[in-house]
């Protein structure tokens, strides 16, 4: 069989010998041969599986002409024309996985979701068990043990990015535990790649104080000329073109928090040795608390991960082709502003990862408007760059309770938030931390 087939029967073949080789150590009856008897029965089983293979591609060929065959196996170009391979669970780029019947789901310390064999990683990853019953394998990481602060949660994975935390607790002999007892910097380092951290279920969430404490056990916190260390983000019916777009009730831009924040960083020349230049300085993350939320289905803030835009841009962009661009905006009403030579990629600080950083174009708005400008490249980079950010392999749309907490990570995610009921009880309460 082996000389007369194709490359993908190549391919076929070999899985089948792998996996049966796997499954087959679990018979007792195949362990009770000899390794001769061993080879020779695996070695007819995959036969007679190969045959079976071939009459179900040969029937669909007689029978659908004018279809297109989707498979979840790997199939090279040189295979049938009308044989699409595609991924149940999307992962790195040009990998398939494995046939969910031979895999399960692994979540690694990246962010990333992969199918494995579990013998690839009961070492390194524990299982994970819902409602009894094992469910994925997930890193092992002291970032997933919280019982040093007192606390037993679960981890629940969002898809296709995003990291939910509850408490378990059992009614009245076990209320729900105090925000206070949270580990913010386990929080902190989780965002990196699991943006955003929601922490749901804990109680005290609302409280001012503990809020605005619980914040510098994060990070450094910063402060705002126009309204101190927290921003209370909501409908202010202010609907003056020079008010801020961030207190309405309107759709906002993808975007990232302080695209106008700058920092004097020392330029000096021979001729002027006290130069300075302005440097973009936004910060590193974002710290809400959920007060109110907006009518249902509406008021959803959408977070787009860096990682999975790169996952997805399609030819001719690349991250090697991005991180030469560099834009500008100009800005009307409450951000009045003209900027220019603005990266397109930056570096995340931690992970070292390219970070996409983006305004939207807007216009949409009764308030400051924003046009962007493409310095070095074609400008249909513009569209080519929105487009995806809102795909659902890129995007979450997060549907926020009362009393969430959410960090999240504003180098490796952009965000924006859909329109919601003018005058709606919908407030949030945010902090910024370096």
């Amino acid at each position: 069989m082996a000389n007369k087939s194709d490359e993908d029967m190549h391919n076929l073949h070999a899985q089948y010998i792998e996996f049966l080789r796997k499954d087959l150590a679990y018979s007792d009856a195949h362990q009770a041969l000899s390794n001769d008897e061993k080879t020779t029965a695996i070695n007819q089983i995959a036969k007679k599986m190969m045959a079976r293979w071939k009459a179900y591609g040969t029937a669909l060929a007689d029978n659908r002409r004018g279809y297109v065959r989707l498979s979840i196996h790997d199939s090279s170009s040189s295979g049938p024309s009308n044989k699409l391979s595609i991924t149940l669970v999307p992962q790195a780029k040009g990998v398939l996985g494995h046939t969910p019947w031979h895999s399960c789901i692994a979540v690694d310390l990246d962010g990333t979701y992969r199918t494995v064999h579990p013998s690839a990683v009961r070492d390194t990853h524990t299982l994970i068990y819902r409602n009894g019953q094992p469910s994925f394998y997930r890193a092992k990481s002291p970032l997933f043990d919280w019982t040093e602060s007192g606390l037993n949660v679960t981890f629940n994975h969002l898809y296709p990015q995003g990291l939910i935390i509850r408490p378990i607790t059992s009614a009245e002999s076990n209320p729900s535990p105090p925000m206070t007892a949270l580990p913010m910097r386990k929080i902190r380092e989780l965002s990196h790649t699991f943006s955003p951290v929601v922490l749901r279920g804990f109680s005290g969430t609302r409280d001012k104080a503990l809020f605005q404490a619980s914040a510098y056990e994060l990070g450094e916190v910063l402060t705002w000329p126009q309204y101190g260390i927290m921003a209370v983000v909501k409908d202010t019916c202010n609907d003056s073109k020079l008010a801020n777009n961030v207190t309405s009730n309107e759709a906002m831009p993808m975007h990232f928090d302080g695209i106008f924040k700058y920092r004097n960083v020392p330029d000096p020349t021979p001729e002027e040795p006290e130069r300075v230049k302005k440097v973009l300085s936004p910060p590193g993350y974002q710290y809400f608390t959920c007060i109110a939320t907006a009518p249902k289905g509406s008021g959803y803030t959408l977070f787009a991960s860096s990682r999975l835009f790169w996952r997805y841009l399609p030819t001719p962009w690349s991250v090697e082709r991005l991180d030469k661009v560099t834009w500008g905006t100009l800005n009307t009403g409450f951000w009045k502003m003209t900027q220019e030579g603005l990266a397109l990629v930056v570096r995340h600080p931690i992970t070292k990862e390219p970070c996409l950083r983006w305004h939207e174009p807007w216009s949409k708005t009764k308030y400051s408007t924003c046009e962007l400008i493409i310095e070095n490249d074609d400008e249909a980079l513009i569209e080519a760059v929105n487009s995806l950010l809102y795909d659902r392999r890129v995007c979450l749309r997060f549907s926020w309770e009362e009393g969430d907490l959410l960090v999240n990570d504003n180098v490796s995610m952009l965000h924006t938030r859909t329109a919601y009921e003018g005058g709606s009880d919908r407030e949030m309460w945010r902090i910024h931390f370096d």
